[in-house]
């Protein structure tokens, strides 16, 4: 099984041997893209074999679990209710809850949130007379739904959009079918280090598969007590950044995280 050969890879060494040595882990995921396949309209459900495996990691005294994507919380709390208790980690790190649904008061997510109001409305502007696109308006960002195609003056008009946006002061991220402006200052790698150090964790892992995800990857690959799993897939062959393993979409990352359960001690 390539998953299983990648995870080997990956635990080669010190960096095994400090994960087996690890009283507490953090192991943190994405969501769409990452526990679930992307179809034309969206997710599918959560893989069942890495469902049964994070059932089974959550058991383990030594493991805390969390998600990590750009959703917004209640879209999480929804679509993750299969999965055991865990922190979860929405709108690109801007906000974060406990496995009880308790919202962390003192999360430094966001400044002011006025530049949105100029976003959404430039996007109606922009963006509302294309078809091609679905706009989204959220707590702390906007995000454009890319079709599968897009036309050369959708395009246009898109890359207008983003440069006005940056023209705000937020940031721009684009993701494999999404662009979305967000208010600066936080982001999911920031929140999984601040998470860790809230959780005293001694080993952080992370597995993401999109352009929003690098510089966690990067972050982890590069620490000797992390460790980071790119998912490739149609749209994103490649991370281009180091990683210290790459699996084949949602079923390398299931039997990953299987693997990891049988590694890890009960």
């Amino acid at each position: 099984m390539e998953a299983s050969i990648a995870l080997t890879s990956a635990l080669k060494s010190q960096k095994l041997d400090r994960l087996l040595r690890a009283r507490r882990i953090l192991l943190a995921t994405d969501f769409d893209g990452t526990l679930t396949s992307l179809d034309q309209d969206g997710p599918l459900g959560i893989h069942p074999l890495a469902l049964e495996a994070l059932h089974r990691l959550a058991a383990k005294p030594a493991i805390q679990i969390a998600l990590v994507s750009g959703r917004r919380g209640l879209d999480l709390e929804t679509l993750s209710s299969d999965l055991p208790p865990c922190w979860k980690i929405s709108d690109h790190g801007r906000c974060c809850r406990d496995p009880d649904g308790k919202l962390l008061g003192d999360w430094p997510s966001h400044a002011g949130t006025g530049p949105l109001e100029k976003a959404w409305l430039q996007a109606e502007t922009h963006l509302g007379q294309h078809h091609d696109f679905q706009v989204d308006r959220k707590r702390f960002s906007v995000v454009v739904h890319l079709p599968t195609r897009l036309s050369h003056q959708g395009l246009e008009c898109l890359e207008r959009w983003m440069a006005i946006s940056r023209s705000f002061g937020l940031e721009v991220v684009r993701g494999r079918r999404f662009v979305e402006a967000l208010v600066p200052g936080f982001d999911k790698r920031r929140a999984l280090l601040r998470l860790s150090a809230h959780l005293r964790c001694d080993f952080r892992i992370f597995g993401g598969d999109d352009i929003s995800d690098l510089s966690t990857l990067s972050e982890l690959s590069s620490r000797p007590d992390g460790m980071s799993v790119f998912l490739r897939s149609n749209e994103r062959v490649n991370s281009g950044i180091a990683v210290d393993a790459t699996v084949d979409g949602p079923e390398g990352w299931a039997a990953f995280l299987w693997e990891l359960s049988e590694r890890i001690a009960d």
